[in-house]
C-alpha cells in the first residue's frame, strides 16, 4: 500500500544540514518492522508517523 510522506532537515537552519527525517502521514498501524524498512529505504535514522 503507498503512503504519502515528506522528507525534513531537523535540527539545522541550513538546506540539506541536520538529520534526516521522514515523517509518514496516515501509517496508523504500520509495524516496528515496517516503520525500520521505510526509514532504511528512505536513508533516514527515525520515522515518525503522523
Amino acid at each position: 500500500m503507498p503512503y504519502a510522506f515528506v522528507t525534513l532537515d531537523v535540527f539545522t537552519k541550513q538546506i540539506f544540514g541536520g538529520n534526516p527525517l521522514a515523517v509518514v502521514f496516515d501509517a496508523a498501524g504500520l509495524s516496528d518492522d515496517d516503520m525500520q524498512n521505510i526509514a532504511r529505504a528512505k536513508h533516514c535514522p527515525r520515522v515518525q508517523l503522523s
